[in-house]
């Protein structure tokens, strides 16, 4: 049989360091079983207070070490929310989808391959480079889960290096083209489909649009290789900062998110799929006063360059 407790939130003193004794010192195995912790948010520390029904006269109370865990508003928020990840893989898309599950959201995720997920998200394919083809995945979510997903991250990117990697000009159209499609065009649509639903959304439910973005749009750098992929991360910070300067007075957010190394320099190759992941949840929450362009370094979230 499943044991029941009385919780109560006492007005009690904080105790910096409660000793371990308060919580476990000369408790029997069967009480311990019997014993249903309350977790009640305190400033940075976690309350616990419970008194047992088996029992009733030992009331346990007492702090644990400073949490970084959300509030029991967020986190009941995020179990009735949706994401959605559009251009899922093994690093950035994974990471992401995996912190904000962890967070209570209900996550679809979107790739060229559609493959199942190990984690059981929602798995849809996609055609980043049609931009006409991402409505259905919208569509396809609100079918699933019933909402209009609260949180999109577009994470979809390409390039196309010249066929003469000494000129950029040597780029056919049609290449430029297609790429701004995946990198821009689709990404526009992906947002017009967010706005939409948002306002199906309770008043309440934070709105949230991140682009994977990097520093091309602000510093472009001297390799022609980038030129396609630099054009679509200019194109779309663009609008992205545009968007969130008109919209964030409903609480609709638009982010450009660019990961940078400490002194400010572009990550390269050593993009952080786990750093994305952990400034993507604070920005899904609109914790902070984070600019529509989102710098942040590894281990320490927005930094402003």
């Amino acid at each position: 049989m499943q044991a029941k407790c009385r919780c109560k939130i006492k007005n009690m003193k904080l105790m910096t360091n409660p000793p371990e004794s308060n919580a476990n010192a000369g408790r029997g195995a069967k009480e311990q079983e019997n014993v249903i912790r309350a977790h009640v948010r305190v400033s940075s520390e976690l309350l616990i207070v419970c008194t047992s029904y088996t029992n009733p006269s030992r009331t346990l109370s007492y702090l644990t070490a400073p949490i970084s865990t959300k509030s029991s508003t967020q986190l009941n928020m995020a179990a009735n929310s949706v994401a959605l990840i559009l251009g899922y893989g093994p690093g950035v898309g994974a990471a992401v989808a995996k912190k904000l599950a962890s967070n209570g959201y209900k996550v679809a995720v979107a790739s060229r391959s559609g493959k199942t997920s190990a984690e059981g998200f929602l798995s849809l394919k996609a055609d980043f480079s049609n931009p006409d083809s991402i409505p259905a995945l919208f569509t396809s979510v609100k079918d699933e889960f019933k909402a209009a997903p609260s949180v999109v991250v577009y994470n979809a990117a390409t390039l196309t290096p010249p066929p003469d990697t000494s000129s950029i000009f040597t780029t056919p159209k049609e290449a430029i083209v297609s790429d701004l499609n995946i990198n821009t065009i689709s990404a526009y649509v992906a947002a017009q489909q967010a706005v939409s639903g948002w306002e199906s959304l309770p008043k309440e439910a934070k709105k949230t649009f991140i682009y994977t973005g990097n520093m091309l749009n602000t510093a472009p750098l001297p390799s022609p290789t980038l030129m396609t992929l630099g054009i679509g991360k200019s194109a779309s910070a663009s609008w992205i900062g545009l968007a969130d300067t008109l919209y964030a007075s409903k609480g609709f957010r638009f982010f450009y998110a660019d990961e940078r190394t400490e002194t400010g320099a572009p990550v390269g190759s050593a993009v952080d799929g786990d750093a994305h992941a952990e400034f993507y949840a604070q920005l899904a929450n609109h914790e902070g006063d984070v600019p529509w362009s989102a710098t942040f370094v590894k281990g320490k979230n927005y930094a402003k360059f």
